[in-house]
């Protein structure tokens, strides 16, 4: 019996620990379905984050052609939610599809105010109720109130006199019950009222001073009579009739002063006359369209003047009173107007927060700039004619667009010159001057080179005498000069601020060459015909070796090579072909007569470009496809990488410069446009904090920066605000908590 209870004993225990066993597998089981369950559950919430910010780069993509504001801030949240290249495309766009906008300010009011920019390009005033303040365009900030001021009239317009020492104001009375103005003068020099306001009984279209700034002209509405007043005593000085008003046109008009002192004045009807400027009396008169001249500002030659109004725009000489273009469209208002001599432009402000650039000479549209502020008021020029201001006329905002390619992002340096390279650390430029057109390599090589620093635009190295210079990988510049044994390599000594030719001696100029940046070895192209002969050379100092025994290719379009130099790339009219750099061994081919373009990046990416301008990456080593870009409209005439190889640049045939994320292939905002005078060169930083392109014998070279958190804080400057509460719950929800995207403004309460 004990052997059997023994036995007993030895089942149940067994049994025991079957079931512990089979316990302790349910548990783990359990453990892992709810392991399992948090990975999904993980992932789910992952996934809807991912959605969520998707959502929001669409969000602010969709936004944008009407709401340039709101989308800003929606791209810097959305890149703040999730660093990626989408996030950093949909911030980008912010400046690529919009390359001129500069800056928004909004100051606090309840309705907008009037404001200007005095004739030196850098002092601002802007209306506050019956007050005028000091306006400061960089920071938005207004100052303390002038002494005088108009109690109990308010709005109205601002005029300064040529030389800046008095400014005049038109203001309306702050309750209308019936037309009437009162009209002043601020002494700029102690902001004290040059004489008491003069009171109207009419309503004030425009007003402008005379040339020597003695008279104050206003025509008033609904008839358009001008009233001349001295601009020290307010005293009504000459009175010129009205114009014959009906009911479509019942508008007054504009007025401008010509350097001669004569008078244009004109209607909404279209009525045009001359005048004299002391007497008023009438010189000549013209009839133009109807809706093109309610506003009239001189041209700088003095011979002519710009009307513009609700239906288009007209360019009228005045010896004698002619039309010389008329634009009559009535899509195309243009009830705010500015003359830019010096771009030879007119710039229309309408309605809707555009902002059209005609051409003064014919009145041609050349570009429409977005804003999407409301109702343009008053523009006028800053900062030498560089920079255009406006002041809000249905929105307390004042927008600030530049004028010379420059923009929130964006400088413009080197004028007068175009881009060579840029060095590694994106903080130099080399730069050529010459007075051809000429592109061929001969012509680059008799360039005048110096280098710039892009920070301060100033000179820092004269390269007269080093042809065709280039950045080394260490930042060092290089070039080839001609010596009694023939052509040399040679470096820019910069402690001893000389060119010392002590590099390789090269077997004759080659027709092209590659010289990357962040490789061991350029790539010299030799052009025979329809074959070349490829020749490396070593990109290191001192190179003490010149080029190669060469590789003839035959039917050769382009060349490139490896970071190492183990690899050749020919493009060619059969397609491509990869050869050992050091035994010229045929490796592999990409049998394609479409596909001739060749680029190898400093991390051996090959991508390979068709004749359409289809772009392609490729591995390297298999010739396998990695995946497509998007390309160009055209053959792509040149292909730039970061040193890390993550972002291309791709200069096009249709002169634009696009951007793409490597490992992804998405294109990083909009394309950039090489503007038509300048030429078609593109450098793109090794560390990819800038891209520069353009310039030319009258332009500049556009500098772009490509840092994301420069991006952030220039968006809140186009922003010039920050979201509502109604408007982060609409976009961004739950994604995260309401805060200032942009501290520098307040948040909404």
């Amino acid at each position: 019996r004990a052997q059997d209870a023994s036995a007993d004993a030895q089942a149940e225990a067994a049994r025991a620990d079957s079931e512990a066993s089979s316990a302790i597998e349910a548990a783990q089981r359990a453990d892992d379905e709810a392991a399992d369950a948090q990975e999904s559950a993980e992932a789910a919430t992952t996934a809807a984050r991912h959605a969520a910010i998707e959502g929001l780069v669409g969000r602010s993509e969709s936004l944008r052609s009407a709401q340039r504001d709101t989308a800003a801030l929606l791209a810097i949240e959305a890149f703040r939610a999730d660093d990626t290249p989408r996030t950093r495309s949909a911030l980008f766009s912010t400046f690529t599809n919009n390359q001129r906008l500069l800056d928004t300010h909004r100051y606090q009011s309840e309705y907008p105010e009037p404001g200007i920019v005095m004739p030196d390009g850098e002092t601002a005033y802007i209306a506050d109720g019956p007050k005028i303040r000091p306006y400061d365009l960089e920071t938005g900030e207004r100052g303390a109130p002038l002494e005088a001021e108009t109690e109990g009239f308010v709005g109205g317009l601002l005029r300064a006199s040529p030389d800046g020492g008095m400014l005049a104001r038109i203001a309306f009375p702050a309750e209308a019950s019936s037309p009437a103005i009162v009209v002043s003068v601020v002494d700029l020099t102690d902001g004290s009222l040059q004489f008491e306001p003069v009171q109207l009984d009419a309503w004030a279209e425009s007003a402008t001073f005379s040339a020597d700034g003695s008279r104050l002209f206003v025509t008033l509405s609904p008839d358009g009579r001008l009233v001349a007043l001295d601009a020290r005593t307010g005293t009504i000085l000459a009175e010129a009739p009205g114009f014959m008003i009906d009911d479509v046109y019942p508008f007054g008009g504009g007025v401008a002063v010509l350097p001669d002192g004569r008078i244009a004045l004109s209607s909404s009807a279209g009525d045009v006359r001359l005048l004299d400027g002391l007497t008023l009396d009438v010189i000549d008169e013209l009839q133009v369209s109807r809706g093109v001249a309610f506003s009239l500002r001189p041209v700088g030659d003095g011979l002519s003047v710009v009307g513009s109004g609700e239906n288009g725009t007209v360019r009228i000489a005045v010896d004698p009173l002619r039309v010389v273009w008329e634009d009559v469209d009535f899509a195309s208002t243009c009830p705010s107007l500015l003359v830019v001599d010096s771009a030879n432009a007119l710039y229309c402000g309408d309605g809707f927060g555009r902002l059209t650039e005609r051409d003064l000479a014919t009145g041609t549209p050349r570009r429409t700039i977005d804003a999407q502020n409301g109702s343009a008021g008053p523009m006028w020029l800053a900062a030498t004619g560089t920079e255009l201001v406006a002041f809000g006329a249905s929105e307390p905002v004042v927008t600030r667009w530049r004028l010379d390619g420059s923009g929130p992002i964006t400088s413009v340096v080197a004028m007068g010159s175009n881009v060579r390279d840029i060095s590694p650390d994106g903080d130099r430029l080399l730069v050529g001057t010459t007075a051809s057109t000429n592109l061929s390599y001969e012509q680059v090589m008799d360039y005048v080179y110096r280098a710039v620093d892009i920070a301060t635009d100033e000179t820092v190295a004269d390269l007269t005498d080093l042809p065709g210079p280039l950045f080394a990988t260490d930042g060092s510049i290089y070039g080839a000069v001609m010596t009694p044994e023939g052509i040399r390599v040679a470096f820019y000594d910069e402690a001893a601020d000389e060119i010392v030719a002590d590099g390789a001696l090269l077997d004759g100029r080659p027709t092209y060459f590659a010289g990357d940046q962040g490789k061991q070895f350029g790539l010299g192209s030799f052009v025979d015909g329809t074959s070349a002969t490829l020749r490396r050379v070593e990109l290191v100092r001192p190179s003490t070796e010149g080029f190669e025994e060469g590789l003839v290719v035959d039917g050769w379009t382009r060349s490139a090579i490896s970071s190492t130099g183990d690899r050749i790339v020919a493009g060619t009219v059969d397609g491509v072909r990869v050869y050992d750099g050091t035994t010229h061994e045929l490796l592999g081919e990409i049998p394609d007569p479409l596909q001739r373009g060749v680029y190898v990046t400093p991390t051996d990416d090959l991508f390979v470009t068709s004749l359409g301008g289809e772009l392609t990456l490729y591995d390297l080593e298999t010739l396998e496809p990695v995946r497509t870009f998007g390309g160009s409209r055209g053959f792509i005439q040149e292909l730039y990488s970061t040193g890390d190889g993550s972002i291309i640049a791709v200069r096009g045939g249709d002169r634009t410069v696009t951007l793409y994320d490597t490992g992804t292939g998405v294109q990083l905002g909009s394309p950039l446009a090489i503007p038509e005078a300048d030429f078609p060169i593109v450098a793109l930083s090794l560390d990819g904090s800038r891209l520069a392109f353009g310039g030319g014998r009258e332009s500049a070279i556009q500098v772009w920066e490509l840092d994301p958190e420069v991006w952030v804080d220039a968006a809140c400057r186009v922003a010039g605000r920050n979201l509502t509460r109604d408007e982060w719950d609409d976009n961004i929800g739950d994604l995260a908590t309401y805060r200032a995207t942009c501290p520098q403004f307040p948040a909404d309460s």
